[in-house]
């Protein structure tokens, strides 16, 4: 499984909680949030959306370490995840970049009251501390796709104005050698793209 999937297994172990879950904000939802891997239940669920406004979570991302011992559910009565799992207590942790961008949130729900919020706290900081590294992993991975795609769609719009060009384009590299050429350019010569390509300069042809 996946580090995230590790980490929330370890947390409900260690802190005795029926839910522990790492989420990220969804970069395809304004005010929604994407949990990588959630534990409840005694199973591990991952990659789930869920909405922001009206749950404990708001009040945790991008601000600090909360706790809601008892009764969340009274506090927080939009939140149909925490009514359908039969919450009674929250408490969570800013995920944050080393220059404190926000990244997500490690948090835990029981459905008893928490105890010993002092320990709670420690053990997510240290927990967040983890899930910053990955989610940063995760974020430069993301980032290198999103170049190689950006560079792929920059090549594909160069290569609809090179060939579509109406004036003859010819492009050489440092040895004066054909690398391309237009197609408007081969009906110029009269030749194919193929036998013109590998040429030096100046064209014989």
């Amino acid at each position: 499984g996946s580090v995230f999937e590790e980490l929330v297994r370890l947390l409900a172990t260690i802190l005795q909680v029926d839910v522990a879950f790492v989420a990220r904000p969804d970069a395809g939802q304004p005010e929604g949030m994407r949990i990588l891997a959630m534990f409840c239940g005694g199973r591990v669920m991952q990659d789930i959306p869920y909405p922001l406004p009206g749950t404990p979570c708001s009040t945790v991302l991008g601000q600090g370490f909360r706790a809601y011992p008892a009764n969340v559910q009274g506090l927080f009565p939009d939140d149909k995840e925490m009514r359908e799992a039969g919450c009674e207590s929250y408490a969570g942790h800013p995920v944050t970049a080393l220059d404190g961008t926000p990244l997500g949130l490690v948090s835990v729900a029981s459905r008893r009251p928490l105890a010993q919020l002092d320990r709670v706290k420690a053990t997510l900081k240290i927990f967040a501390m983890r899930a910053a590294a990955e989610i940063e992993r995760l974020r430069a991975g993301e980032a290198q796709k999103q170049a190689v795609e950006d560079l792929r769609q920059r090549e594909t719009q160069y290569r609809a104005i090179f060939e579509s060009s109406l004036d003859g384009l010819f492009l050489w590299n440092q040895d004066l050698r054909l690398v391309d050429v237009n197609p408007a350019r081969c009906n110029l010569y009269g030749h194919s793209r193929e036998e013109m390509l590998g040429k030096t300069y100046p064209p014989t042809m």
